[in-house]
């Protein structure tokens, strides 16, 4: 265990990721392994843990719904899912339920690395008096005041070109997918 106490639960019912993942981050701190949702909640019942990296689609307790769960017991954790099972209903429902970050199966290790450890950074019980570090609920506030900025952009530039919002999101799709 590395010397700055934090603790990482790694839920994936994949035992080749668990390790690749364990491997990569164990000089962050300590590390617990479970293959499915449901033993996560146990070991997040028995302890705390600063962060836990969870699969969406595993056996007994799938990543939403521990996700659900964690929510609705009040257990102060910070999620970040790496899933293979990627739609845009599922990431704006992970977004709305709290998660973290959201890494998409095949991941780059530096990736996942960068997202642990600025979630780790920005645990509230962690930052120094005084110091000028975001909390998550800072977080949450900045990317709620870029998404409203985005979107007083995307009308403005929608009113200059004398379309509907619709249609302006519509073409930026169509531009981005090259249809």
């Amino acid at each position: 265990m590395a010397s700055s106490g934090k603790r990482i639960l790694i839920a994936d019912d994949e035992a080749e990721i668990r390790e690749i993942l364990k491997d990569l981050l164990e000089d962050l701190g300590e590390v617990v392994c479970v293959e499915n949702g449901a033993l996560a909640l146990k070991q997040l019942e028995q302890g705390h843990f600063d962060l836990v990296i969870t699969d969406y689609n595993m056996p007994q307790l799938n990543g939403m719904e521990l996700l659900r769960t964690v929510n609705e017991m009040g257990i102060k954790t910070s999620i970040i899912w790496i899933t293979g099972r990627s739609t845009k209903d599922l990431v704006l429902d992970a977004w709305r339920e709290g998660v973290f970050d959201y890494i998409e199966k095949p991941f780059e290790m530096d990736q996942v690395r960068k997202s642990v450890i600025t979630c780790l950074s920005m645990a509230v019980d962690q930052i120094p008096q005084g110091e000028n570090f975001f909390t998550k609920n800072h977080f949450m506030e900045l990317k709620l005041e870029i998404r409203n900025e985005v979107f007083e952009k995307a009308k403005d530039h929608a009113r200059k070109q004398g379309v509907s919002l619709g249609s302006y999101v519509v073409g930026l799709i169509k531009k981005d997918l090259k249809m």
